[in-house]
This record gives structure tokens, sequence and C-alpha cells, in this order.
């Protein structure tokens, strides 16, 4: 939970930065060999919460059902 909560934190001040919009931009964190942690599709990026996390494994299995995945995922997955 502490990694989803910077995860949170940090899309949290990109957007009161004025870096990124409601809807728009996703950041990762690769947490494991096996998964990253990523901001998911259609959720309000200022008020981002760690339940709002997604969990992607690296094969792009989405670990999260009830989250959409963004549709920037592979890209995530490839860097």
């Amino acid at each position: 939970i502490e990694q989803k909560q910077a995860v949170a934190d940090c899309m949290n001040r990109l957007y009161q930065q004025g870096l990124t919009t409601t809807s728009g931009g996703n950041i990762s964190l690769r947490v494991s060999d096996g998964v990253i942690l990523l901001t998911p599709s259609a959720t309000d990026k200022g008020r981002m919460r760690t339940d709002q996390i997604a969990e992607i494994g690296m094969d792009g299995t989405n670990h999260t059902p009830h989250l959409k995945p963004s549709g920037e995922t592979s890209m995530h997955l490839e860097i």
C-alpha cells in the first residue's frame, strides 16, 4: 500500500502543479519483476487514492479488474 500511496501522491502533485488534467496523463511504478502500478483510465487524476491504482502484470494481465487500465498501458510496460 505504501507504493500505491506514492503513486497516488505523485499524480495528485502533478495535477496541482498543472502538469496533467483531471482525466489525462498517467504514471506507473514497477514494484517487482512481474507487476507495475499504474494510474487507470477514467479516474480523476487530481483526487487519486490508493484504491484507484491499478496493478498490471508485465504480461498485460490486469490484477485489478474493477479498474480500467490506461490506454497507454503497453507503453508503460515497454518502458
